[in-house]
């Protein structure tokens, strides 16, 4: 009965989000790293502007299993948001529940890091200080710090909390 449940619950999302204007969103996109936000907007809103993210939509996804992952509340939508096209490096999905209790002091000490690939990681830099977003180690600092890695990389907290290693890898060898 759970499977014919979330069947017909994919095709209901499906077809939500077709009308919505997204038809290639579904909850396939949930097989890629998934991290709940608090504040569904100003994640979007951060990973959009800095890491110049595409923002692939929403629907609402109400698996026992995420809930359960999530810590979402028995009766309450579960929104998903994707971020990049599915079959792109670095496609993700942020995820919010009314009632989710999200820690972000927590998150900036405990939580797992998310390390994403950028072309340009003094950029990204430029936009997060513009943004008014916390850096926790610069590009610079980062430089100065390690004497082994080629490539360039810095530390950016998301308004949830979560820490995120920005990398510029080296350019490849002709």
């Amino acid at each position: 009965m759970r499977i014919l449940g979330a069947t017909l619950f994919s095709l209901v999302a499906c077809a939500s989000a077709w009308a919505d204007g997204h038809e290639d969103l579904s909850v396939a996109d949930l097989r890629r790293p998934t991290m709940p936000v608090a504040d569904l907007d100003a994640s979007a809103k951060f990973f959009v502007d800095v890491l110049n993210m595409k923002d692939g939509g929403r629907i609402v996804y109400n698996s026992p299993v995420l809930r359960k992952a999530i810590g979402a509340p028995e009766g309450v939508d579960i929104t998903v948001l994707r971020l990049n096209d599915r079959n792109q490096i670095g496609a993700m999905v942020l995820v919010n529940a009314p009632g989710m209790t999200i820690e972000a002091a927590s998150n900036s000490r405990n939580a797992t890091t998310l390390a994403l690939s950028v072309e340009d990681v003094n950029a990204v830099y430029r936009r997060a200080l513009a943004g008014g977003y916390t850096v926790l180690m610069s590009p610079e600092e980062a430089a100065k710090a390690e004497d082994y890695p080629p490539e360039k990389e810095m530390i950016l907290v998301e308004p949830g909390g979560h820490r995120l290693i920005v990398v510029q890898p080296p350019p490849a060898d002709p």
